[in-house]
């Protein structure tokens, strides 16, 4: 009966040391993706959450005085993507639940816990940006036949693309943001 008791306790309290995902933006429009293979709610919160971190670190860096976010994100961009950035002092505790959440989805991450180009989602993410030259630089990349700093260029060059291309700012959500979230300890870093 002791024991039965002391494993419900245990039970109790490795259940409620998860942090629950409470969704802030699902009030937001939807994104309108044609990929379904990851729980919509779930991309949608990574997203807008993507978005409002790199405002919020733009603004407390003095790199803008408003919520900018094609400015905020063409700031990002280089060193986001080359996996060169300040992810642990950018990322906010939400988005630190969010990475906790996306890294149980098994088919985005490689074993090293990179991301995997060829899953069905980032796949699919990949065969709907409309931007050809965008889409034909990430497959080059994929194949192992464009290196990253030249892929980065692309991105660069390109990013107001995000703005309009639901598909492609998806893709640079999870390519240059979670991806390198993904590989942190982030359970020491507080909140920007």
């Amino acid at each position: 009966m002791s024991k039965t008791i002391l494993l419900i306790l245990i039970f109790i309290s490795f259940n409620s040391c998860k942090k629950p995902l409470n969704y802030k933006f699902s009030n937001l429009k939807n994104l309108n993706l044609n990929c379904s293979q990851i729980k919509s709610n779930l991309v949608k919160e990574a997203y807008y959450s993507f978005r409002e971190d790199l405002v919020t670190y733009a603004i407390k860096n003095n790199k803008t005085d408003s919520k900018n976010l094609p400015l905020s994100l063409a700031l990002f961009i280089v060193n986001g993507a080359l996996g060169e950035a300040d992810f642990k002092n950018i990322a906010s505790n939400h988005t630190k639940i969010i990475v906790s959440k996306l890294a149980k989805e098994n088919q985005l991450w490689n074993n090293d816990k990179s991301l995997n180009y060829h899953s069905i989602f980032i796949t699919c993410l990949i065969n709907n940006i409309k931007n050809t030259e965008i889409k034909n630089a990430i497959l080059l990349y994929r194949e192992g036949r464009f290196n990253k700093e030249e892929l980065v260029e692309i991105y660069r060059v390109n990013i107001r693309e995000a703005n309009t291309d639901s598909h492609f700012a998806m893709f640079i959500t999870f390519e240059s943001y979670y991806q390198y979230l993904n590989k942190l300890d982030l359970t020491n870093y507080g909140s920007p």
